[in-house]
């Protein structure tokens, strides 16, 4: 390597990194509109924007809904029964294909295939309207999926997909691992993206453990914040699945485990909406922006700008807040390294 890289390389490593972090959009792009605003017309430029999951919500209209959800349950009752490790989508195939006669389980089957299909392109299409917003988006982003998200999310953000891979950028190594262990009820599981971490028969596995600490990034990006850390859900409500809970801490322990052994930088997480904040983990800063998307209840969206230094450590973060139709994003807390 010539000496003029050398310089090069050390300079751009010596100047600060400013990432704008959010998460959890679910469908309201219209606030992310916003987002993309304040990043553009900012004096101070912004070198990153990173969306750590949760981009759609909705993947059926209530009517839509209602038929799904009694048919999906219908064929998870005969699944159960007879391939209990097969997806739903895969069980509706394999009884079509044996059976060519109409029957009450063979009708739910194809009905369950056409619901999929109109999830699909639903989600699909909501994807390609995302797209659409950041080519007007003057940073980089990156994104990794949540578990809102569809598997099909990496054929619309070819450049943007960070879930199990890696890329450098200012001579800081980012990795990314998207999803989370909690299933939303009204996306079909065929859609979803495959998390792997729990016990099973061999022990307990986690592949966001795996896959991170053999990246050894500088930034992890994750949908599931660590167990411990921002990750706390509200007692008696969860935005995540819409039911209600009981409090207590909701995150994933294979990240915690990653964090503990490798030290990176900086962790940005998402998925618990109520946790937003930053806290530290030895010598790692862990941080949840909150919930960008303005729905249910909630007629306000948070997210951070974070401020990296020459060496790729966390120096500050602001968390902010756009309210309600107007839109007006004000500070609301700052954070310095401690």
């Amino acid at each position: 390597m010539g000496i003029g890289k050398v310089i090069k390389n050390r300079n751009e490593r010596l100047m600060n990194i400013r990432i704008v972090c959010c998460a959890d959009i679910h469908g309201d792009f219209s606030t992310f509109e916003l987002l993309k605003d304040f990043v553009n017309n900012r004096e101070e430029s912004i070198d990153l924007i990173v969306c750590s999951g949760d981009l759609l919500l909705e993947s059926f209209d209530n009517k839509e809904y209602q038929k799904f959800k009694a048919v999906s349950t219908a064929l998870w009752q005969a699944k159960h029964s007879v391939w209990s490790n097969l997806l739903l989508g895969e069980f509706a195939h394999r009884i079509i294909s044996r059976s060519q006669k109409s029957n009450k389980i063979h009708d739910m089957a194809k009905r369950y295939l056409e619901l999929l299909e109109i999830a699909s392109k639903r989600m699909r299409a909501q994807y390609k309207g995302f797209k659409e917003i950041l080519g007007e988006i003057e940073p980089t982003v990156l994104i990794v999926p949540g578990n809102y998200d569809c598997h099909f999310m990496a054929d619309y953000f070819e450049d943007e997909y960070i879930h199990l891979k890696t890329k450098t950028i200012k001579n800081l190594t980012f990795a990314g691992y998207g999803g989370a262990n909690v299933v939303p009820s009204h996306i079909p599981e065929d859609l979803l993206v495959a998390y792997y971490e729990g016990q099973t028969t061999k022990g307990f596995i986690s592949e966001p453990y795996s896959f991170l600490s053999s990246q050894r990034p500088d930034v992890a990006i994750v949908h599931a914040p660590p167990y411990g850390c921002c990750d706390v859900v509200g007692v008696g409500m969860n935005m995540i699945s819409g039911g209600s809970s009981s409090g207590g801490h909701a995150g994933s322990v294979g990240i915690r485990a990653y964090i503990v052994e490798q030290n990176p930088n900086l962790v940005v997480s998402g998925h618990i909406h109520e946790a937003m904040g930053i806290e530290k983990l030895k010598d790692s800063y862990v941080i949840n922006p909150g919930n960008l998307g303005r729905f249910y209840d909630r007629d306000y969206g948070t997210f951070m700008e974070v401020e990296l230094d020459g060496d790729g450590k966390f120096s500050s973060a602001v968390l902010y807040r756009i309210d309600g139709q107007h839109g007006r994003i004000k500070v609301v807390e700052k954070f310095r390294k401690c």
